[in-house]
């Protein structure tokens, strides 16, 4: 890859983490949201590629329509700034923060 392409790479990521953390925080209020973690993860079982997405809360999860309408937007979103990946999340309390990264 070449460093234009690397620069552009990180351009992206950054333009598409902006957009994801103001979404989540939107649709998450008034829980408060601790930590977003984001990072590109392998292919999903169709074959495309993914962000994953660790939403790290402390309080209630909002409304189940209130993501289906969130991840929809985010896929309005890359489909026009021409991301090819999609969202995949995950939803964690502090408290499984640490398990879930230790693997188990």
């Amino acid at each position: 890859m070449s460093n234009a392409a690397s620069a552009q790479q990180t351009r992206n990521f950054k333009a598409v983490q902006r957009y994801v953390t103001n979404a989540v925080k939107q649709v998450f209020a008034p829980t408060r949201v601790v930590k977003i973690n984001m990072r590109e993860g392998k292919a999903s079982s169709d074959g495309r590629p993914i962000y994953r997405i660790d939403i790290i809360y402390d309080g209630n999860l909002p409304e189940p329509s209130k993501f289906t309408d969130m991840v929809m937007a985010m896929r309005q979103h890359f489909w026009e700034i021409e991301e090819e990946r999609d969202p995949y999340f995950s939803f964690l309390t502090p408290a499984d923060e640490e398990w879930f990264y230790a693997g188990h």
